[in-house]
């Protein structure tokens, strides 16, 4: 049984449908081709390797699977072309894409030590291959069938650092914003895409790096299954542009797919937006900074700090209580002396605003050159904002 929020989705739901899962001869995809495949769907297997391709097709066909695989280097525009044509040629759709495939990255070595081409390859093959099938996929999607998802698998390695990895860490950090950026362009279209960061398994990757001790206290790739298959099924308004952890989706699932909400699609902060027009706009020379920035927006008591500053204010933007294109009644900003110091380094003073608890991002824009050393320093409050940090 495939469980849902409430734990009841059945199983069939994936009945009647098409997978597609790149780099699904060995490892964490075929594991998830299999696993799709014995939940009811069809599944398309890809590879290089035409060996190992046949091998895990006369595997799924044993297990009684609709199943079919095609050929191809992903990495190509021409490889993940024939891939989706060779999957709507073997079925006539294609309902879920799975951008797996991947490679560990040279041995393990400082950044300055690794070779352009082997970063380039690892580079191409873990991000640029997700690029290439998306693409491919969603032309496709966009000659007549509606809707689709998009599921790209990251890891670990795409939320924290690891010494000596650094070319397969960035491609998988760089895949949750490909996520995010993906998703805000297919807003509306009706394909959902969604990015799965997952803990290690027992795959050839990791047995490449680690003790034989280590490797086999890890998990089989098929304890996936169950995490791919809510990626496929799950609420969309829940799912499209995240980023889900699969080892906090197996502590709790419903925490996991509902903290912070989602975010890839919610409409950018702009400064010449027509709705902030009527709002005093920001002192020549200021420093702008997102101190209070969260998904949830400043709690009620930095609120009650703020206003009772006396020369401070603050608000959301985008204002959830306004539709869009109305003016605030509010300004967005609380504004508040700052002074550079000799070092260049911002101190606020006593009356600044705090940062809310909890995740907190901060952004600035650089004082112009030549302006003085006093600036003023506008904050905002906000519930979500894509500005690029200056």
């Amino acid at each position: 049984m495939t469980r849902g929020l409430s734990g009841g989705q059945p199983s069939g739901e994936m009945a009647g449908k098409v997978v597609v899962v790149t780099g699904s001869t060995s490892g964490i995809g075929r594991a998830v081709a299999m696993g799709f495949g014995g939940l009811g769907a069809s599944v398309v297997f890809n590879g290089r390797s035409r060996k190992r391709l046949a091998a895990a097709l006369k595997s799924a066909k044993a297990r009684g699977l609709s199943a079919s695989a095609v050929c191809a280097d992903v990495s190509s525009p021409d490889g993940a072309r024939r891939l989706i044509e060779g999957a709507y040629r073997a079925f006539g759709k294609v309902d879920v894409l799975v951008n797996n495939a991947g490679l560990p990255g040279p041995p393990s070595a400082p950044f300055w030590g690794i070779k352009p081409a082997a970063w380039s390859e690892t580079m191409t093959v873990n991000l640029t291959a997700a690029v290439l099938c998306s693409s491919a996929y969603v032309r496709r999607l966009r000659g007549g069938q509606e809707g689709g998802r998009i599921i790209n698998v990251s890891s670990t390695a795409g939320a924290r650092p690891y010494a000596g990895l650094a070319p397969y860490c960035a491609s998988k950090f760089a895949l949750a914003g490909l996520t995010g950026c993906q998703a805000a362009d297919l807003e509306g279209t009706g394909v959902v895409v969604v990015c799965l960061e997952l803990a290690s398994h027992r795959t050839p990757m990791t047995r490449r790096r680690l003790s034989r001790e280590d490797y086999e206290s890890l998990p089989p790739p098929t304890d996936v299954v169950d995490f791919f298959a809510y990626a496929a099924t799950g609420p969309a308004g829940l799912l499209h542009g995240r980023t889900l952890s699969e080892l906090r989706f197996k502590i709790d699932r419903e925490a996991e797919a509902r903290i912070n909400g989602p975010l890839a699609t919610t409409p950018p902060w702009v400064p010449y937006m027509a709705r902030y027009n009527a709002e005093p706009p920001v002192p020549p020379g200021a420093l702008y900074i997102d101190f209070l920035e969260n998904p949830c927006g400043p709690p009620p008591s930095s609120h009650d700090v703020l206003k009772g500053l006396g020369k401070a204010a603050v608000g959301r933007y985008p204002d959830p209580g306004l539709p869009s294109g109305t003016p605030s009644p509010n300004a967005s900003v609380c504004r508040q002396n700052a002074s550079l110091s000799a070092t260049g380094r911002r101190s606020l003073s006593s009356a600044s605003c705090a940062p809310s608890p909890g995740p907190a991002t901060a952004s600035s824009r650089r004082t112009p050159r030549g302006s003085s050393s006093s600036a003023s320093v506008a904050f905002t409050a906000s519930s979500f904002s894509r500005r690029p940090t200056g």
